[in-house]
């Protein structure tokens, strides 16, 4: 993908999979932001090549809560 559009669309993924952090936490949006900043998850979704933003917002949401969960994150075989 053009780097222009990878660039265009993150902010729509991060800005959906936020939403399902706010609604799941109960946090609002500026820190459900943060800490999804903060993640490992958007460490890899940051980065075009690892095609991490195939993925849906709400499988996002469910690598995060893995992720805040246990620590790991288990990527599917498929994008989900």
């Amino acid at each position: 993908m053009d780097i222009n559009k990878f660039h265009a669309i993150l902010p729509l993924i991060v800005q959906e999979t936020v939403k399902y952090i706010v609604e799941y936490y109960g946090y609002n949006e500026i820190q459900a932001t943060n800490l999804f900043y903060e993640s490992k998850l958007y460490s890899y979704l940051e980065v075009e090549e690892y095609k991490v933003w195939h993925y849906s917002p709400f499988c996002l949401f469910n690598l995060y809560k893995e992720e805040v969960e246990t620590g790991k994150i288990t990527f599917p075989e498929e994008a989900c």
